[in-house]
């Protein structure tokens, strides 16, 4: 039986917020619809149906979006559904293991990288891994983090966008372009570099702070060099040496 009074919005809004008050004290209640035949479905049971009142719901603090269910006549909660959906993904770049002429390519974590998730301002842990709440999300990617930042001497840093799947992983591959390649390189083999001191030496300052990495650089070709707190790699010459930050045995050689 319909009822011929439902409840008002105002009440609604705060009948939801009530429900969802102790786990979302930030919480906001939105649009309410009009009354709906809602299925209620218990275990082993045959559904029952209820004439209830849809409220929307949100929170930001901590992060929460619901509809809320409420029995159109007196407001009593019947159910709730949370539309937010956690999930983790891993960014990787691949590198060669030890330089592009010989041995082979692997595909590496990329730890404390600055990213955006959905044009959001974001950040992988210490394995490269992101969490967020969409199945699907376009993660944009660059060369700078929390413990290397990448500059290119020869353009624009490194940028790109790629999709990310929930419980999957992206990877960045720049062999078909040598300053990409570098800098891709140099980001994953100094952040390497930095993890393996810390076994060594787990309170040297040098390691908690950004150290710049310039690679790309046309001058001192086949060279690298380190003046104790900053890296710069060259192009190298054609037919002569590797771009020298390619070659992660270089960037371990020149952070030791």
């Amino acid at each position: 039986v319909l009822t011929d009074s439902p409840i008002d919005p105002a009440t609604a809004r705060a009948r939801a917020l009530a429900w969802l008050r102790a786990e979302a004290p930030t919480a906001v209640a939105g649009a309410v619809s009009a009354p709906v035949i809602l299925p209620l479905v218990g275990r082993g049971e045959a559904p029952t149906y209820r004439e209830a009142i849809e409220v929307e719901v949100r929170a930001d603090e901590p992060i929460g979006r619901w509809t809320v269910w409420l029995d159109a006549a007196t407001g009593d909660p019947l159910a709730r559904a949370s539309h937010v959906y956690e999930a983790t993904g891993t960014v990787r770049y691949e590198a060669p293991q030890r330089s592009p002429s010989y041995g082979m390519r692997v595909q590496l974590p990329a730890p404390h990288l600055a990213v955006t998730v959905d044009g959001a301002p974001g950040k992988t842990d210490a394995d490269g891994a992101l969490t967020f709440d969409q199945k699907t999300v376009q993660v944009g990617l660059g060369v700078v983090g929390d413990y290397v930042k990448i500059v290119n001497k020869s353009g624009a840093a490194a940028a790109n966008t790629l999709p990310l799947d929930a419980d999957s992983e992206v990877v960045w591959n720049g062999v078909d372009d040598p300053l990409v390649d570098a800098q891709l390189t140099a980001y994953v083999a100094a952040n390497a570099a930095k993890v393996y001191v810390r076994t060594i030496a787990n309170d040297l300052p040098w390691l908690d702070g950004q150290v710049s990495v310039s690679v790309n650089s046309g001058a001192g070709s086949c060279n690298a060099m380190s003046d104790g707190d900053n890296l710069t790699f060259y192009l190298g010459e054609p037919d002569t040496c590797e771009n020298t930050a390619r070659i992660p045995d270089v960037v371990y050689h020149e952070c030791g």
